[in-house]
């Protein structure tokens, strides 16, 4: 993830083309890849916004907060990120959204903490007087950054805070066929209506929690990148298989086959009953380095329900044990060196 942090930190497509409404400088508008939770992937649920919003001033003076989160963000882009980049960006995201009151109370009525979730504007960069940026610049944002941290995400559903980020992603939401709603925040709309959009969205992430209680919980890949971190008091991450996590791909293969373990069939709702119903990890078959760009996943072909215990099995050899391998672990007690 750093990578793609460092990618729209020092991103100047829009100055490069004179969009001067946007602005984009090295002092206090640097853009902002925005925050991902540490519990995120539990979850996967993104919030977007659309840009951000003006620096907070006091007398003419930037807030001590803001001036250490630029700094952070300058650091991050030279690769010198520490162990305190993580916490400073969330002080700033944690301040924010404690304050606004459309996501503190979709916050609350949710249950859900600033941890549990990803969010970032669709444009990256601040805007003259705080104006809407124009189509260019979501096009830029989009085309440059949005597709890449989708996939790398893979999010659960998208919450729109706005109609104007929500319109723009509408491609990309399609293409990968990700549940989207958004908060219409137009300043025409009485009280009610207002409270209402928020009652709409607080239900449907309701709703997305109550169908997919177990979707959280993912087995990371064995691909181990030390420099490919971004993560609170971590000092590596491990990366998650983008097939493994895909919702679409995992309803297709469970369709399919069922969520019975099986390498060992273990069902996790005969034995702990409707609150483990669903419950089953999805394991990716085809090597990642047999994988190219155009790679499509064949939920049917590559990918197989496995319970945790054996998919952690699994990827304790590199490469990873193959399924008639497990098996005759287990059936024959074969060993495998």
């Amino acid at each position: 993830m750093l990578k793609e942090f460092i990618d729209v930190i020092s991103c100047d497509k829009c100055r490069q083309e004179n969009i001067t409404s946007i602005l984009n400088d090295d002092d206090m508008n640097i853009p902002q890849p925005g925050f991902i939770g540490k519990n995120f992937w539990q979850k996967r649920i993104l919030f977007i916004d659309r840009n951000p919003g003006p620096p907070p001033v006091k007398n003419g003076l930037y807030s001590s907060r803001e001036v250490n989160y630029m700094k952070c963000l300058r650091d991050i882009g030279k690769r010198k990120e520490t162990d305190t980049s993580h916490g400073s960006i969330r002080n700033v995201f944690q301040n924010y959204f404690t304050k606004h009151h459309i996501y503190k109370e979709v916050f609350q009525r949710t249950n859900l903490t600033l941890d549990d979730v990803a969010i970032f504007n669709v444009v990256r960069c601040r805007s003259f007087e705080n104006r809407q940026p124009p189509k260019k610049a979501f096009r830029n944002c989009i085309e440059m950054h949005f597709g890449k941290w989708i996939k790398m995400l893979s999010p659960t559903l998208i919450v729109s805070f706005g109609k104007a980020p929500y319109d723009q992603i509408q491609s990309e939401t399609k293409r990968y066929k990700i549940q989207t709603k958004f908060i219409n925040r137009e300043r025409s709309l009485n009280k009610a209506q207002r409270q209402s959009e928020i009652d709409n969205v607080v239900i449907f992430i309701q709703q997305a929690l109550n169908e997919n209680p177990n979707i959280e919980i993912q087995l990371p890949e064995e691909i181990v990148d030390e420099n490919n971190m971004l993560s609170e008091g971590a000092k590596k991450q491990i990366t998650i298989n983008a097939y493994e996590r895909n919702p679409e791909a995992r309803r297709k293969c469970l369709e399919f086959y069922g969520t019975s373990c099986k390498i060992c069939n273990f069902n996790f709702e005969i034995k702990y009953g409707t609150l483990a119903k669903n419950f089953i990890h999805v394991h990716h078959i085809v090597p990642l380095s047999e994988t190219n760009n155009e790679y499509t996943v064949n939920p049917q072909k590559d990918l197989i329900p496995v319970c945790p215990n054996c998919h952690a099995v699994i990827h304790l050899k590199k490469p990873a044990l193959t399924l008639a391998e497990m098996k005759n672990i287990l059936e024959k007690g074969e060993q495998v060196s």
